[in-house]
């Protein structure tokens, strides 16, 4: 008997390229668990892909168009993958998995959402105290030197 499972299959749907390439680099340890593909591999094979992670936050119209596709193209559970609190997006009935997580508390939740468990809900932000006001910044007396911060001609120019 064959206990080797078959990775689920991600891509990521984000217009940052740090983002992407982070996610890739935390994964990476992994690859037994979780196959992240580029966006483009996963348009190519749809039929492939378990997973369309997102970030629904300044999301260009393209990005928009290529999660439309992949949604539509693949049986894929879309996610909401984001650092914004949940209760800052846009309404979604896609799960969301905060970027603040481990790689290991996102694997076990990606595999948690593909195999029918469902993920936690996230714990509701608690209101912090509102910080106090800074003092009020003191004026010069009257007849003191201003500061200015121009530039001189001997300083050199950035």
């Amino acid at each position: 008997m064959n206990n080797e499972r078959t990775p689920l299959t991600a891509t990521v749907v984000d217009d940052n390229d740090l983002a992407v390439a982070g996610l890739e680099s935390l994964l990476a340890t992994y690859t037994e668990r979780v196959r992240l593909v580029d966006v483009r591999t996963a348009l190519a094979h749809p039929e492939e892909v378990d997973v369309v992670l997102y970030e629904p936050m300044q999301q260009s119209s393209f990005s928009a168009s290529m999660l439309r596709n992949l949604q539509t193209a693949a049986e894929a559970q879309a996610i909401v993958f984001s650092w914004a609190p949940a209760d800052q997006l846009p309404d979604t009935t896609s799960p969301y998995l905060s970027k603040s997580m481990t790689a290991a508390q996102l694997v076990v939740a990606l595999e948690d959402i593909v195999s029918g468990r469902g993920v936690r809900t996230p714990p509701p932000r608690r209101s912090s105290p509102s910080p106090r006001s800074a003092p009020p910044r003191p004026r010069p007396a009257a007849g003191s030197p201003r500061v200015s911060w121009r530039s001189s001609p001997s300083s050199p120019r950035v």
